[in-house]
């Protein structure tokens, strides 16, 4: 029997890419203002595979201030502090361009499990998302993958969720959008998967939707 749900929240309840464009534009805007353009966007993205590649498997390896305060550094720009202002400038035009996919709230308003958001990243921002889209109120629990020190698909961020919920694996599923870090991360661990995605499955143990209303009634 179902009890609780492992809910993911990149791109499973929100459209991430849509927020994750608004927000770099607004960063490519405002460095313009002290660079050129094509500069620094190249040089950006020389800083984030670094830094992704150098912290590969933590959630420092998403971290958007450590990419510009590389950035800045590969520039040979000393005004450190600019990091911060680049960073406050994506996050708060990200946020700003967050929506959430329709029957997101009808899902969880009529849902009786008890939820513990099940996600990588760092924790700070996670807060800042869910307090934006006022989804707190819907869970109980959340384990970044900062918190755990592992990122998703490792089981011992599955297990760190399931130690609070104070459940098994067999009364637990798991809402998510990557097949790589929510689906496979489940199956390794014999939890129920739920993908939210418009592509089949054809392994049966998989339950695949696109729009959270049909899930009501179902979990």
């Amino acid at each position: 029997m179902i009890k609780g749900i492992l809910l993911d929240i990149d791109n499973t309840l929100y459209d991430y890419n849509e927020a994750h464009n608004k927000g770099l534009n607004a960063v490519y805007d405002f460095a313009s203002l002290l660079f050129d353009r094509e500069k620094f966007i190249n040089t950006f993205k020389l800083a984030r595979n670094q830094i992704n590649n150098e912290l590969k498997g933590t959630a420092s390896s998403h971290n958007r201030i450590l990419y510009f305060q590389r950035t800045l550094e590969l520039l040979k720009y000393d005004d450190i502090l600019i990091a911060k202002k680049l960073y406050d400038t994506y996050w708060n035009n990200f946020l700003e361009n967050m929506k959430l996919f329709d029957g997101v709230i009808e899902f969880l308003e009529q849902n009786d499990k008890t939820i513990c958001f099940l996600t990588d990243l760092t924790a700070y921002i996670q807060y800042r998302k869910l307090e934006k889209t006022g989804l707190f109120k819907y869970c109980k629990y959340i384990v970044t993958s900062e918190e755990a020190g592992v990122e998703k698909p490792d089981k011992q961020i599955f297990n760190l969720a399931l130690k609070k919920l104070n459940m098994s694996f067999n009364e637990v599923c798991m809402i998510g959008d990557s097949w790589e870090r929510d689906i496979v991360g489940a199956i390794e661990l014999n939890i129920k998967p739920y993908w939210k995605s418009t592509e089949k499955s054809e392994d049966e143990r998989v339950t695949v939707f696109n729009d959270f209303r049909e899930l009501i009634g179902k979990i």
